[in-house]
C-alpha cells in the first residue's frame, strides 16, 4: 500500500511540473495553474505520508530507522502541510518581487514612449491642437511626435508556419496564444531609419515571444521572412497577455482593419504633474482608456 501510495505521489508530482513546464499563456492557462496545485498537494501529503515511510522500509537496517519509521507514520500529514505553507509563502513572497521588479518592462511594452494614443482615423488638426495646447497649459515640452498607420491586432495562434487568425480581441478564444501587427516597409523606414527594401514576397518579423523566420503563411500570403531582435515602436495596444510580433511588409494587405497611432514624449520632472498631464490630455481628446496609454499612469496603477 505504502509503494503504491508513494509512486502515486511521486507520479502527481511529475505531473504537475510537467503541466507547469509546458503550459502556453492562454486563457486556459489558468484551468491548467488549478489542476497543478492540486496536483502538488496531494502528491506532497502521498509522498511524505506513504513515500517517506517507504523510504525507511528500505533502510531498516541501520539502528534508529525503526523508531523514526514510526514517527514519520503519525505525523507525514504535519510535515507536509509545514512543507506546502512554506511553499506557498515564497511562491507569493517571489511572485510580489517579479511583479514589482517587471512594473518597468511591463510599462514599456505597453508604450515604449511617454504616452501612445491609438485611435480608428489620423489624428485631426484639432485633436493635434488639443494636445499642444494642453502641453503649453502644463508647461510640457513635447518631443519625438510620431504618427503612423498600422493594422489592428489581430489574435489568433500558429499553427507550424501558419497564423490562424481569429480577429480582434472580442473573437479570442481558447486556442488564442498570439497576436500579430502589420506595419509597411515605409513606416519602417520612417521610425527607425533602416531601408528594408522589400518585395511584395518578403517581411521582417519582430517576434520577441518566441523567434520565428522562415516561409511563414499569414492572411493566405506566404512571406519569406526575416527575423529582427529589436523594434524601438513596439507596444502592446490591447495590454493583453500576448506580446504582439510585429510585421513590417511592403503594402498593408487590403481587407484588415487598421489604427491610427500617435506617441510622444514630454519633459515634466514632477510626477504628480505627469499625472495631472496625461489625465487632462485624454479628458480633453474625449478618449477612453484603451486608447490612451501614459507611462506615469500605467507605473501609477501597477504600483
Amino acid at each position: 500500500m505504502f509503494s503504491l501510495a508513494g509512486g502515486l505521489g511521486i507520479a502527481m508530482l511529475a505531473g504537475a511540473y510537467y503541466i507547469t513546464l509546458t503550459t502556453k499563456p492562454k486563457i486556459t492557462a489558468l484551468n491548467h495553474f488549478i489542476l497543478a496545485v492540486i496536483l502538488v498537494v496531494i502528491g506532497t501529503y502521498l509522498l511524505f505520508i506513504a513515500g517517506s515511510v517507504l523510504l525507511l522500509n528500505w533502510l531498516r537496517h541501520f539502528i534508529a530507522i525503526s523508531g523514526m519509521r514510526q514517527r514519520m507514520e503519525q505525523n507525514g500529514a504535519a510535515l507536509a502541510t509545514i512543507c506546502l505553507l512554506c511553499t506557498a509563502v515564497l511562491v507569493i513572497l517571489f511572485t510580489a518581487l517579479a511583479l514589482y521588479t517587471g512594473i518597468q518592462n511591463t510599462v514599456r511594452s505597453y508604450t515604449p514612449t511617454d504616452m501612445t494614443i491609438v485611435t480608428n482615423q489620423p489624428l485631426s488638426s484639432a485633436q493635434r491642437q488639443v494636445i499642444k495646447h494642453t502641453a503649453a497649459d502644463h508647461h510640457a515640452k513635447l518631443s519625438q511626435l510620431t504618427s503612423y498607420q498600422a493594422t489592428t491586432a489581430q489574435f489568433g495562434y500558429w499553427e507550424g508556419q501558419r497564423f490562424v487568425n481569429q480577429g480582434a480581441l472580442s473573437k479570442m478564444n481558447t486556442d488564442t496564444s498570439s497576436t500579430l501587427i502589420m506595419v509597411n516597409a515605409n513606416t519602417y523606414q520612417r521610425l527607425t531609419g533602416n531601408h528594408p527594401h522589400l518585395t511584395a514576397k518578403q517581411a521582417l518579423l519582430y517576434s520577441p515571444a518566441k523567434p520565428r523566420a522562415g516561409k511563414l503563411t499569414v492572411n493566405g500570403q506566404t512571406y519569406q521572412t526575416k527575423a529582427i531582435h529589436r523594434l524601438s515602436f513596439a507596444f502592446n495596444p490591447d495590454h493583453s497577455i500576448y506580446t504582439p510580433a510585429f510585421m513590417v511588409v511592403k503594402q498593408l494587405p487590403q481587407g484588415l482593419p487598421t489604427m491610427s497611432v500617435t506617441s510622444f514624449n514630454y519633459q515634466l520632472a514632477d510626477t504628480k504633474k505627469r499625472l495631472a498631464f496625461e489625465a487632462t490630455l485624454q479628458q480633453s481628446l474625449a478618449l477612453p482608456n484603451p486608447q490612451v496609454t501614459g507611462q506615469t499612469t500605467i507605473t501609477a496603477l501597477l504600483k
